[in-house]
């Protein structure tokens, strides 16, 4: 296993809070839920994660406030603004059945109730309400349990969903 395939994007630091160096941190998935219990984040350089210790985090409106360990001011908070954070997979909370972090839908085969082909899983979003798949085929399907998407089956590596792109384009 290398190291990229140990952590995964789960935020990115935005502008210093307050005084000490706390930073506003925004989850990439625009939910914070799985991270309130992380103790480290890590942020690559040269090919590299490095860690950075949580001294304190809690939620704060639609993202966190977290105060690292070596960061005590704002002069310094301010040179780690836009670094994007990691988070190493093991560290992750193990979700309930029927949920999923994105990373583990990303490269999944989607095809519709009627075996049309959809494409691969390529990224998700967050409109607000619901998360978004955007496949291969550049479909964005809603990823919306039971109405949308019927079955999610990682060992298969595949999702089928109630969807068909041709009455979207109608």
């Amino acid at each position: 296993m290398n190291n990229s395939d140990r952590f995964i994007h789960c935020a990115v630091i935005g502008a210093p809070f307050g005084v000490r160096g706390a930073m506003h941190v925004y989850p990439s998935s625009g939910q914070f839920d799985h991270l309130l219990g992380l103790k480290e984040f890590f942020y690559e350089q040269d090919g590299n994660y490095l860690s950075l210790k949580v001294q304190s985090l809690r939620a704060h409106q639609d993202h966190l406030v977290i105060a690292f360990d070596h960061v005590h001011d704002p002069e310094t908070a301010k040179k780690m603004v836009h670094r994007q954070l990691f988070a190493e997979l093991s560290a992750l909370p193990v979700l309930p059945a029927e949920q999923y972090y994105w990373y583990q839908l990303e490269g999944l085969n989607v095809s519709s109730l009627e075996g049309l082909d959809l494409g691969i899983v390529f990224s998700l979003y967050s409109n607000g309400p619901q998360d978004i798949m955007i496949t291969s085929l550049a479909h964005h399907i809603p990823f919306v349990r039971e109405r949308i998407v019927k079955s999610v089956d990682l060992a298969l590596k595949k999702i089928i969903v109630d969807f068909n792109p041709l009455y979207i384009e109608a």
